[in-house]
């Protein structure tokens, strides 16, 4: 994957300027994809959090291209996207179709597509109208003139809250084990545990632990504080496997 964050931490970033807020430019995006470079190239964010981050899209993919988010959390982050009308939102994902297909009768265009798989969304905020409100995640997809050619997939992902959009551009095309919870409980949310575990490691009595899909990437992978992914078996949502002792 020539185009990757593996392992990352994003914290406190801001990519909002006033003339794309009232523009609405969709190429905007903490993370934007955007030029295709290989028709066999496929993007990839793994093991990363996403802490405390303002943005007007989160994670942008209008490259025409596939893009997996595989073991990340996303937690705290403000979505603010206005149009002159007032009435656009921030996405948490923002999939877009890519550019035009050569010598193609009728017009195709390359088809963007996000995988989400083992993710974790917590306390996250989508501006809409004139206030933000509690909205964990949030998808866009175009598809005019062309069925499928943008989606989003999730699988094995937990929210705590979820508004979906008033069109189908706002919810996954499709989605498997994908549920809501109110608890998703971290290390830090302990007064026993906080500071002695990454923040943002689920206890074993939280919604994430065991939720994930195991894939053969993660055999002999790391998660984001360093410790073993599972070789086989269950696996925790987000950028963090626990490694507490029961009953923690």
């Amino acid at each position: 994957y020539p185009r990757s964050f593996v392992r990352c931490t994003f914290k406190g970033c801001r990519t909002i300027y006033p003339e794309r807020v009232q523009n609405n430019n969709n190429d905007s995006g903490l993370i934007t994809f955007r030029r295709r470079t290989s028709v066999d190239e496929t993007f990839l964010i793994r093991n990363c959090l996403f802490d405390d981050c303002e943005a007007i899209n989160l994670i942008n993919n209008s490259a025409g291209r596939l893009l997996r988010v595989e073991n990340c959390t996303i937690t705290g982050s403000w979505l603010y996207s206005v149009d002159s009308q007032g009435g656009k939102l921030g996405h948490m994902f923002f999939t877009m179709r890519g550019g035009v297909i050569p010598d193609q009768t009728p017009t195709q265009y390359y088809p963007s597509t996000n995988v989400i798989v083992n993710c974790v969304f917590r306390d996250n905020h989508v501006y809409r109208n004139t206030a933000y409100e509690r909205n964990d995640i949030h998808f866009f997809a175009t598809s005019t003139s062309v069925p499928s050619a943008a989606a989003n997939i999730v699988t094995n992902c937990v929210y705590e809250t979820w508004v979906p959009g008033a069109s189908t551009a706002g919810q996954p095309v499709l989605s498997a084990n994908f549920k809501q919870s109110n608890s998703i409980n971290f290390a830090k949310d302990d007064p026993e545990l906080a500071g002695q575990y990454p923040d943002y490691m689920p206890k074993r009595n939280s919604a994430a632990h065991g939720l994930g899909v195991w894939d053969e990437w993660m055999a002999g992978a790391k998660d984001l504080a360093g410790a073993d992914m599972p070789a086989s078996g269950a696996v925790d949502a987000g950028c963090y496997q626990c490694t507490l002792r029961a009953p923690g």
